[in-house]
């Protein structure tokens, strides 16, 4: 079982690294409790293609920069 604190730090992150890219309408949803497989799941808008592709480069570069390794990227 992950930590819950370390789950939010996480979320925490993931929020920043898409804020760097200039993302707006972030929302964390806490799904601790409801699901078995995740504990956060964030969504971020993008305006364009290339904005979006920075967004998930971000995301996915500074989360494993950090040491972690379960994450998902959709769209």
């Amino acid at each position: 079982m992950t930590d819950p604190t370390q789950s939010l730090a996480l979320a925490r992150h993931v929020v920043d690294l898409a804020l760097s890219k200039k993302a707006e309408d972030l929302v964390v949803l806490d799904l601790r409790g409801v699901l078995d497989v995740t504990d956060f799941f964030v969504v971020a808008t993008g305006f364009s293609e290339i904005q979006v592709q920075a967004i998930a480069d971000a995301v996915v570069d500074g989360v494993r920069d950090r040491g972690e390794s379960a994450l998902h990227v959709e769209g």
